[in-house]
């Protein structure tokens, strides 16, 4: 739907600019043929070369269903750990990115509904013709077949080697001049002319400039059969007086060509009109060549010049999450059952399972909360496109970035992928302090790739975190936010204090955020933990919303300050 209505944009252009350049250049010429060449060219330009910019390749993989994280973590609130004091949710809400895209997809419908009754009114005009056709007595002359139609008494038009006569009109005077001005239509094959802007009227409705073609199509139309007529007739004065004298008539198919065509003035004009210059259409013409050569490199050139950068250009490739509805369809599912059997052999807790496609330099980054003194383990698995038999790639040229958000580096497997391989697995130990990392997938040889991530909590392989004195769950005097403050208002500075994820909005992600914390003996918020994560992006902001807030009165445990554990969540919601 999307590349129809961007080519009839684009087609619309192209054939505004042409038309207007006839309008105020050609239209009051004398070289009908040459005018009728460009209206034709007009009509087949803009139709195509918008063709040679439409995009068909290049497709986002679809985000996972988001919508169904949120209702798997409120199902599976008791899976978190008993003995926490777990706070009621914070619910942070923005709209979907949901209004652009609704209002292009209305703009969208709305075109396609267009284009809908438009086809239809055509197809009736058809059916009225050829209704017509079938139904009226026929005589045929040669390459003319005429058609009397008695329901249209005082008409004479024609379509293609078909000339339609009312029945009064072969009675008239005049019967003969109009025929012969009917029959240099036929010559000139006039009709097709006038199906394609018709056809092109059911593409570009929308587009004023459209119905002003048609209407100089029909004009120069006339102006060439009352040439071709006044040409070859012995008394020219009879016939610009029967022009002068038609009683103007205008009930006529819009696809046919009709001498009662209400022209009168302008034709007599041009018949009388002194021709045009050889020299002055010569230059005319070529006047536009360059606007036809802006025309094609604006719109056919644009890919083949920025096809290199393309990637560049396109929007952001993001993570999508990887669910069981994904398994065999979007990633290979045997793949997935043994990773999943050998992280659980080996102790490791599988926090992320991602999954992206990418291409080039626009590959897939998101940013992670890192905590102290926890060991992560990163695998990377590249699969084919396609599942012929054997699903991963073994000449892969993937590798992992983690970096700071200064841009500094952790880890980069860059190094190591040397003739290419079909995974990759390395583990960081966070020995400094927590905080974000911003991890990627990249490709050195800008191939097009598909790629399994999986993040794991490890063991740790350095120095172990000195023991924690003693946390409570319940205390005698529970801390107090900000001093004098309760619950509420801690959820709601933390409320205040989040944004949602732009880019999450974006993708549509929503889910639930449990992040536990202790309330230490100075009131101060530490060792803040993602206890069930969700999306990188949504798990960020959650992490971040702590940041800045006030500190508590610290709780007691027989008059003494101690350390209290807090469990809260935080849903992501779009409306």
């Amino acid at each position: 739907m999307n590349d129809l209505f961007s080519y009839s944009i684009e087609s619309a252009v192209c054939l505004t600019v042409l038309t207007l350049f006839y309008y105020f250049f050609l239209r009051k010429e004398t070289f009908f043929g040459i005018n009728r060449f460009f209206l034709l060219f007009s009509l087949l330009y803009s139709l195509v070369i918008p063709f040679l910019n439409i995009n068909y390749g290049y497709n986002t993989p679809a985000t996972a269903e988001a919508g169904s994280v949120l209702n798997a973590a409120i199902q599976n609130v008791e899976t978190i750990k008993n003995g926490v004091i777990r706070l009621d949710p914070v619910i942070i809400s923005a709209e979907k990115s949901g209004w652009n895209i609704a209002l292009s997809e209305f703009i969208i419908y709305a075109y396609l509904l267009g284009v809908f009754f438009h086809l239809v009114l055509f197809l009736i005009r058809f059916g009225k013709l050829f209704q017509t056709i079938r139904n009226a007595e026929k005589q045929r002359d040669g390459k003319y077949c005429y058609l009397k139609i008695p329901d249209h008494y005082d008409q004479v038009y024609s379509f293609f080697r078909f000339i339609f006569v009312g029945k009064g009109k072969q009675y008239q005077k005049e019967y003969k001049e109009i025929l012969e001005h009917e029959k240099s239509h036929v010559k000139f094959y006039h009709s097709i002319d006038l199906v394609l802007v018709e056809l092109l009227i059911v593409l570009q409705w929308f587009n004023p400039f459209i119905y002003l073609l048609r209407k100089m199509v029909v004009e120069n139309h006339e102006y060439q059969a009352d040439s071709s007529v006044v040409g070859s007739s012995a008394n020219k004065g009879n016939y610009l007086k029967l022009i002068l004298n038609h009683v103007l008539n205008n009930q006529y198919f819009k696809m046919t060509s009709a001498f009662s065509y209400s022209l009168s003035k302008k034709r007599l004009k041009m018949l009388t009109k002194v021709k045009s210059s050889n020299k002055l259409s010569i230059a005319k013409i070529i006047a536009v060549v360059p606007i036809a050569l802006i025309l094609f490199f604006f719109f056919a050139c644009s890919q083949s010049f920025d096809k290199n950068d393309l990637n560049k250009e396109k929007e952001k490739v993001t993570f999508n999450q990887l669910t069981d509805n994904n398994l065999g369809t979007v990633v290979p599912e045997e793949l997935v059952e043994n990773y999943r059997a050998d992280f659980k052999d080996k102790g490791e807790k599988i926090l992320y399972e991602l999954y992206a496609e990418f291409e080039g330099d626009n590959f897939p980054q998101t940013k992670i909360q890192l905590e102290k003194n926890v060991t992560y383990g990163f695998h990377l698995y590249s699969a084919k496109k396609k599942d012929p038999g054997s699903y991963m790639q073994q000449d892969s040229r993937n590798y992992m970035e983690l970096k700071q958000p200064d841009g500094k580096a952790i880890m980069s497997t860059e190094k190591t992928i040397k003739e290419g391989n079909s995974e990759q697995h390395i583990y960081v130990d966070m020995q400094t302090k927590s905080g974000t990392g911003i991890f990627s997938v990249k490709d050195d040889k800008n191939n097009k790739n598909k790629v399994i991530v999986v993040m794991t909590k490890a063991k740790s392989l350095g120095a172990k975190a000195d023991k924690d004195e003693d946390v409570f769950l319940a205390v005698e005097e529970m801390p107090v936010y900000d001093k004098t403050g309760d619950i509420s208002d801690f959820r709601e500075d933390i409320m205040q204090n989040i944004e949602y994820p732009e880019e999450a909005q974006k993708e549509n992600i929503e889910g639930t955020v449990y992040i536990s914390f202790i309330v230490n003996k100075e009131g101060e918020i530490v060792d803040k933990k993602l206890v069930r994560r969700n999306h990188p992006l949504l798990d960020q902001a959650a992490m971040e919303a702590f940041d800045g807030l006030a500190d508590w009165e610290p709780g007691k445990q027989r008059g003494k300050p101690v350390k209290v554990k807090f469990t809260i969540p935080i849903v992501f919601s779009l409306k």
